[in-house]
């Protein structure tokens, strides 16, 4: 048996090792997350502060590709017996001891995609008593009825494989693609009628958190307060001269264990009157403080353009399509994240939200752009 033992360590620790375990784009995606929920950065007094989240390189990922390959009809152990006297390992077997780091992630207050979502419900409501105990060796027996742990293990990923086929989980992958689609569609819009009605914007990216003394305790700042302090921030934004050449705002809600509440926002500034972006993004942080009485910090993206490998902030000109493509794929992650996890909200809040299009009026003024609207 310890033959068996040590196999099954090898092959799950080869998870971990392959960059490209999922595809490019939805690997991408939960990085993003991972890093937007877990790493902070504040800036004060010139000083950009960074550090990681205890939950930073979490693993929903892994279930997303795990769910994914149990869709494609792949297995985990078979009946036949290998020279050592274990059950062959296939290709799924490698997620066997994960499970109770995957169980683990679970939180009452997101909402998860698809294919996450129907682990956790598969998981909690069936398995969860015998998959989450296992004693690492898929040959031991366990459960009430004698049963080896590897082929309980097959009997979840065969039920997950029946449920993926149902016609509710279906429409719940449609739901979810119509929803991103709807999002980017309109962020997209808004940014072809402010594209087409400034000559150039300065673009600024902002994030607005809250202060904690002790990263380990839970933040006091909940989910409506959060959404009160930015909807006062956005409302007496009006008649302050920092905000005079604004043309628009795009802003997403998240939240991680130890970050707390926070938001993402674009600032569009009129580039032909608005300058000096690092400088502009500062003031507006500072302005954060000031409307939340000193409990906001906020992180000046701007002042890192550096690290952005296709720079869609700071001056961009209508007719430059490259940086144009570059923040709206900024935007278009936004919304499939947002798709991917989320928190529960309420009727009272939102996950995103932008500015007002710009006048009929105003798109009719200026002289025709020689590009329009992006495909």
């Amino acid at each position: 048996m310890g033959e068996c033992q040590q196999d099954m360590h090898s092959i799950a620790s080869e998870i971990n090792e392959q960059e490209g375990i999922l595809n490019t784009t939805t690997y991408e995606i939960y990085k993003a997350i991972d890093r937007n929920l877990n790493v902070f950065e504040s800036d004060a007094a010139g000083t950009t502060i960074t550090y990681l989240g205890i939950e930073f390189d979490n693993l929903l990922y892994l279930i997303e590709k795990f769910v994914g390959e149990i869709e494609k009809g792949k297995k985990a152990f078979s009946s036949d017996l290998n020279k050592h006297g274990c059950m062959k390992h296939l290709e799924l077997a490698k997620y066997f001891l994960m499970m109770n780091a995957f169980s683990a992630l679970y939180c009452p207050s997101k909402i998860y995609s698809p294919h996450v979502d129907l682990f956790f419900v598969m998981f909690r409501m069936r398995y969860g008593d015998v998959l989450g105990d296992l004693s690492k060796n898929p040959d031991a027996y366990s459960g009430l009825f004698n049963k080896k742990e590897g082929e309980y293990f097959n009997q979840f990923i065969e039920e997950i494989y029946e449920m993926t086929l149902q016609r509710i989980f279906k429409r719940k992958l449609y739901a979810r693609m119509e929803a991103f689609r709807r999002g980017h569609s309109s962020s997209k819009g808004y940014l072809d009628a402010l594209f087409e009605r400034y000559a150039r914007l300065l673009v600024l990216r902002i994030d607005f958190g809250f202060r904690t003394e002790n990263p380990q305790l839970p933040h006091t700042v909940g989910l409506l307060d959060a959404q009160e302090h930015l909807s006062r921030f956005l409302n007496n934004k009006r008649g302050k001269k920092l905000y005079t050449n604004l043309t628009g705002y795009i802003w997403r809600l998240e939240y991680g264990k130890e970050k707390g509440y926070h938001f993402h926002l674009f600032f569009l500034f009129d580039g032909s009157k608005a300058h000096k972006d690092e400088y502009l993004a500062n003031e507006i942080g500072a302005d954060w403080i000031r409307v939340t009485s000193g409990k906001g910090i906020y992180h000046n993206c701007n002042a890192h353009k550096q690290r952005y490998k296709r720079l869609g902030i700071g001056m961009i000109s209508h007719d430059e399509e490259e940086k144009r493509r570059n923040l709206l794929e900024v935007l278009a992650y936004m919304h499939k994240e947002d798709q991917t996890l989320r928190e529960k909200y309420t009727d009272k809040t939102h996950g995103w939200g932008r500015g007002a299009m710009p006048s009929a009026r105003a798109l009719g003024v200026g002289r025709p752009r020689r590009i329009g609207p992006l495909n």
